[in-house]
């Protein structure tokens, strides 16, 4: 009984022990799961900020060789619209400029008591002799006639092969005394073209109020839009009163006629080959006169008025034919301003404008002699001394805009002038106007990159041509657009890779 007892309460301790174990057995293995769950759970947390944290150094290294390689987009139209406008507001031309580096002045012997030289590609000037002082253009004044007539045709409201009314104050018969003649008269029929021939030839006052009357309506109102259009120019120094250059009243200075005489070439070059640099002009030919007509029909006295055969007249600027190159411009006299002369010459690239006011002489031939000498002194120390050289523009440079709503722009460089370059020694510069000799060294300055905000226009490098040690020219680089300002995390991301 007592062994049976014992053998139960064994038998239950024993059941215990098992109980208890195999309850400690249930908690390790949820211990255990616990663990191994936390531990994949770690691992997984781990992994994905594994992942994200290599997209995110690789999204950033993949932005960063974007930044660091730039590729503008085209500008629209709008865009280039507002970088014309900018760039011309920022940076206006000027007509007449000094040279960009240093030289020694130049000692010509020079007749005219005024006198200008310049280099008629970029206005540079190249000499001056008392170049503001006032003084009647005389018939020079007729370029600014016929710059008014080429800008008419342009538009298109008139045509060269008009055929033009003669009123009476353009006869020669009513032309003050011993005034430049094309020997118009009542009843003649002639072109618009004939007209500019005899004002660029034979310097004739007659066809000057001709084109006046045709082109405005009434020689005033002609001569209130020459005054116009030099105010325009900016030529200050530079008036008229009537449009043949007779009177003395009519007024400019060498330096305002080179100015002039330069836009002239500039807007129309084909008016040297067209009409100043004829030689010669011959009027009336046998269609601009009346049916039957015959000088032997008017008294004798004014017979010389009335031609009824060609007069010919060989041009006032002598300098061509003379002088190799010269084609122009323009001739003038009146006892007040003495003999004049607008003289422009070109040799292979290179062409030079000089203007000489108030020349002396006693009649034409020795007043002649003097021009031309003057002129030869300009044409042998100009081309003996400089050449003009046209350098080629850089490629637009791509730039980094770092912190910009934009990535990326362009640097374009503003379109270079011609320059004037020196001859000197130990280069091969040729003297006869040509520039395919002349190398020209190119330096391009420009940052690594730009910050945000970037304003269109602004410069922000330079293009440097020179030659040796002598920098010739130096031409900006600005930008292409307009780009705002980013968020500042992005200025920050932006600068750890263009630093």
């Amino acid at each position: 009984m007592e062994q049976d007892k014992q053998k139960k309460s064994k038998s239950k301790q024993n059941k215990t022990v098992s109980a208890n174990d195999s309850k400690n057995a249930d908690t390790a293995d949820k211990a255990s799961h616990k663990s191994k769950k936390a531990l994949k759970i770690t691992i997984i947390s781990l992994s994905s900020l594994l992942f994200f944290a290599t997209l995110i150094i690789t999204g950033l290294f993949i932005y960063g060789n974007y930044l660091k390689n730039p590729q503008p987009i085209e500008l629209t139209i709008e865009q280039q619209t507002l970088l014309t406008e900018r760039t011309s507001s920022l940076y206006p031309a000027s007509i007449l400029n000094p040279l960009p580096y240093d030289t020694i002045p130049a000692e010509l012997s020079i007749n005219a008591e005024s006198a200008i030289l310049i280099d008629a590609a970029n206005g540079c000037i190249l000499y001056e002799k008392n170049a503001d002082s006032p003084i009647p253009p005389a018939s020079m004044t007729k370029l600014a006639v016929m710059f008014v007539v080429e800008q008419e045709i342009n538009t298109g409201r008139i045509s060269y092969n008009d055929i033009v009314p003669l009123p009476p104050e353009s006869w020669a018969i009513n032309q003050p005394p011993d005034s430049s003649l094309m020997f118009l008269a009542e009843g003649q029929k002639v072109t618009l073209h004939e007209l500019l021939e005899g004002l660029a030839v034979c310097s004739g006052n007659d066809a000057a109020y001709a084109v006046a009357a045709y082109v405005s309506g009434s020689v005033d109102a002609f001569v209130e839009r020459m005054n116009s259009e030099m105010e325009k120019l900016g030529l200050s120094s530079t008036h008229f009163i009537e449009p043949s250059g007779y009177s003395e009243k009519n007024i400019t200075t060498a330096r305002d006629f080179a100015a002039f005489s330069r836009i002239y070439i500039q807007r129309y070059p084909e008016s040297l080959k067209k009409y100043h640099s004829l030689e010669s002009f011959a009027y009336p030919q046998p269609w601009n006169l009346p049916d039957g007509f015959s000088s032997l029909s008017k008294p004798a006295s004014v017979r010389r008025f009335y031609p009824d055969k060609p007069i010919k007249q060989t041009n006032t600027n002598k300098t061509l034919g003379l002088i190799p190159g010269a084609d122009g411009l323009k001739t003038g006299f009146i006892d007040e301003s003495g003999y004049n002369l607008a003289y422009t010459v070109k040799r292979g690239d290179t062409r030079f404008i000089s203007v000489t006011l108030m020349g002396p002489g006693h009649g034409s031939w020795e007043g002649n002699k003097y021009r031309v000498e003057d002129a030869e002194t300009f044409t042998d120390f100009a081309f003996n001394t400089f050449t003009t050289v046209r350098p080629s523009a850089v490629e637009d440079i791509p730039a980094i805009a770092a912190g910009g709503n934009e990535n990326s722009l362009f640097l374009t460089q503003l379109a270079p002038e011609p320059i004037t370059v020196p001859h000197i020694g130990e280069f091969n510069i040729p003297s006869d106007g040509e520039s395919g000799s002349i190398y020209l060294s190119k330096t391009i300055s420009a940052p690594a990159y730009l910050d945000a905000p970037i304003k269109a226009g602004e410069q922000y490098g330079t293009v440097t041509y020179s030659l040796g040690n002598i920098v010739l020219a130096s031409v900006p680089l600005v930008a292409d657009r307009d780009i705002e300002a980013s968020w500042q995390i992005k200025g920050f991301i932006d600068h750890l890779f263009v630093e």
